[in-house]
């Protein structure tokens, strides 16, 4: 946003290589996943790879058993089905009707293509400049896109420190409540701001750009980026890059037509009517999140995976949790 306010996109662009550059520097000094490992014979290194992201032994061991077993399990589970492709598309989906995948898949979908999709953010993505204009903010909206970005980057970041402490189910409650709010404070401000008094227009002007910035602390503090980390914990280990990659594809879908639609809704309910739609949606999403949505904080990802079972979790150790 601060380099569009500057220069040309094409120079953005270059500039913007840099990102996925070092994110695969980074990767480099990452350890491959445990469990693929095992399947690859390679047990030595699954446990390095468990050491680099436990940091204890005993607990990092412990852990690794109880991959092996899972792992196990579905080595029986395909040679009793089948290695032809066939076979293994006919597991495939009858491994999608089971309880352990579609109740966590039905539930990312939700907070992931209704919840977040459906909240406005695609639309203040898309179309920041133009919602920023038709609210008259007293400052360039150019400027101002720039620094509510900023502002969501410093709120993300912020997560890693609060997770640690905070459950996960009462964090991304409580920040889809601050979404939610935002989202009406914007519509009310648009079907209402003018009847405010002239004394208090300078005053009232910078309500919109309060409850985006509002919105986005939500965002930040964990309606976003929750709903990204649950893909890689409550998805059955067998599953995840099935159910991850459906997912993203469902997104893409549901982000098109979020996206498309906002000049329809902008022309066919206004400013107001339209933040107050994506309020309802925000708030039908966190009601059933609140009787579905599972708490991982303190769980293994075997944890998660018996507690759609339906199966009591093993004694945990004090380390060996997502």
């Amino acid at each position: 946003m601060f380099l569009g306010a500057m220069v040309p996109w094409n120079t953005v662009m270059l500039i913007n290589i840099a990102t996925p550059v070092l994110s695969v520097i980074i990767l480099l000094f990452m350890k491959e996943s445990p469990s693929w490992l095992l399947t690859q014979g390679r047990k030595d290194d699954a446990l390095t790879a468990l050491m680099f992201y436990r940091e204890d032994k005993e607990d990092a061991s412990l852990e690794l058993e109880r991959i092996l077993k899972n792992i196990k399990a579905l080595e029986k589970e395909r040679e009793a089905t089948g290695s032809s492709i066939l076979s293994q598309l006919t597991s495939k989906m009858r491994r999608m009707r089971e309880a352990t995948f579609w109740k966590p898949f039905l539930i990312l979908n939700m907070m992931l293509n209704i919840g977040l999709e459906w909240a406005g953010f695609p639309a203040l993505a898309f179309y920041m400049h133009t919602i920023l204009e038709e609210t008259s903010i007293p400052v360039d909206e150019y400027w101002a896109a720039g620094f509510i970005s900023l502002y969501r980057a410093l709120v993300t970041l912020s997560l890693s420190f609060i997770l640690v402490k905070v459950p996960r189910r009462v964090m991304y409650l409580s920040s889809g409540i601050l979404v939610a709010t935002a989202l009406f404070i914007q519509g009310a401000y648009a079907l209402l701001g003018s009847y405010v008094p002239e004394e208090y227009i300078y005053i009232s002007s910078w309500i919109p750009l309060f409850s985006i910035l509002l919105g986005y602390t939500g965002f930040g503090l964990g309606y976003g980026p929750i709903t990204f980390i649950l893909q890689g914990e409550i998805l059955p280990s067998d599953m995840r890059s099935f159910g991850s990659g459906l997912l993203g594809v469902l997104d893409n879908v549901f982000l098109f037509a979020a996206v498309k639609m906002v000049p329809i809704l902008l022309y066919s309910f206004g400013t107001g009517g339209t933040f107050f739609l994506y309020g309802c949606v925000c708030l039908g999403n966190l009601t059933i999140c609140f009787f579905c949505m599972p708490e991982t904080k303190g769980l293994s990802l075997e944890d998660i995976e018996d507690y759609y079972r339906g199966v009591v979790p093993e004694k945990k150790t004090k380390k060996n949790s997502v």
